[in-house]
């Protein structure tokens, strides 16, 4: 990897490695996590031999992700130099956010859930005021990050990666109706069980969502077709920087593809179909096997997708390292400061009468 520093008025180009930064973290929750290891009680080990592992079995090495109500570390099991992905989540904020059911829900879902597309937890800590999701360390990053820095997919890169959450979805709505693991809501499918709680990102929301009248399963397929449509062009189909604009044109304006940017027919009428406005006619509403029949998977395999036997359109530029940080955001893995400042000690003393909620998890 490249870094360019200006050094005396001139530009020099360095070699420069993300992990001589995993030795100068001193963010305050990290810190906290070092001198309060000692205080993590183990509450799942997916492995019976794991049974008394400790969190002071694990180093912590970078900052690698940031939510609402929670941080992902990049740590290490420190007896074998494994890598692991650990997400530390407040107490405090998932009280005050009122996502308790929906972060126990996605405690379970990763227990639960067995397929290739998803992240296994290995295990998980919590202490007075902090719940812990140890889980495997995908180092290829987010799509999101790829999709920014190569501005757009092209169909069959795109065909690829929409098939595997195609299956995905297929296997949560098992369980869920998947907005965000962390944002999830558990829906009896057979029923058509509806709920009416409002969460997630806004350029993702379906218009069933934004009418109050209740919403199903529908709103993931609508999602889908937004990030088909946001892979393909490079912004989502209804995009407004004003909120409550991008809420009109979700509710009211017809999809508009744009000129410079040439899809097959196939695509055009996957994206319009999942972007229907009436959930009852949007596609997928009558099962997942109804999205993976659509004639723009003619060329997907879904059998050998499944257990990964197709190859890849588009991979992520992978070193040797293990701890390979280069696909995932620089601002958080080379950042040395970390404001955790919506924590306090009267907040703490709530948690702590309210103790009892957590041992659910």
């Amino acid at each position: 990897m490249i870094q360019y520093r200006l050094v005396a008025e001139e530009l020099k180009i360095e070699e420069f490695n993300p992990r001589d930064l995993i030795n100068n973290i001193q963010d305050e929750e990290t810190e906290e996590l070092m001198s309060q290891s000692s205080t993590f009680t183990l509450i799942y080990a997916r492995e019976e031999v794991d049974k008394n592992i400790q969190l002071t079995d694990f180093q912590i090495m970078n900052l690698i992700g940031k939510g609402s109500i929670s941080n992902v570390y990049l740590i290490k099991k420190k007896n074998n130099s494994r890598p692991f992905a650990m997400k530390c989540i407040q107490k405090e904020l998932v009280m005050e956010d009122d996502m308790f059911e929906s972060t126990k829900l996605e405690k379970d879902l990763l227990v639960r859930l067995n397929s290739p597309f998803f992240v296994n937890l290995h295990y998980s800590f919590q202490s007075e005021t902090k719940i812990l999701f140890v889980m495997d360390f995908v180092r290829g990053g987010d799509l999101f990050m790829h999709l920014m820095n190569i501005e757009k997919f092209n169909e069959d890169q795109t065909r690829f990666i929409i098939a595997q959450l195609v299956l995905a979805l297929g296997n949560l709505h098992s369980y869920i109706s998947l907005v965000d693991f962390g944002i999830s809501k558990q829906l009896d499918f057979s029923t058509r069980e509806r709920t009416y709680s409002v969460r997630g990102t806004p350029e993702y929301m379906a218009p069933d969502m934004l009418t109050q009248d209740g919403y199903s399963f529908p709103v993931d397929w609508w999602a889908l077709g937004t990030i088909t449509f946001e892979m393909l062009v490079g912004t989502p189909p209804f995009y407004e920087e004003s909120q409550s604009m991008m809420f009109k044109k979700i509710l009211k304006q017809k999809l508009k593809f744009p000129n410079d940017v040439p899809l097959s027919k196939d695509c055009r009428d996957f994206i319009e179909k999942l972007l229907h406005k009436d959930p009852a006619k949007r596609l997928g509403n009558n099962g997942f096997q109804e999205v993976m029949k659509h004639p723009f998977f003619n060329k997907i395999d879904f059998a050998k997708l499944q257990t990964k036997k197709l190859d890849a359109p588009y991979r992520p530029i992978l070193s040797d390292d293990t701890f390979d940080i280069t696909n995932f955001e620089q601002e958080l893995t080379q950042r040395t400061t970390f404001e955790d400042g919506r924590f306090s000690i009267t907040k703490a003393e709530i948690i702590k009468q309210k103790a009892s909620m957590f041992r659910k998890f």
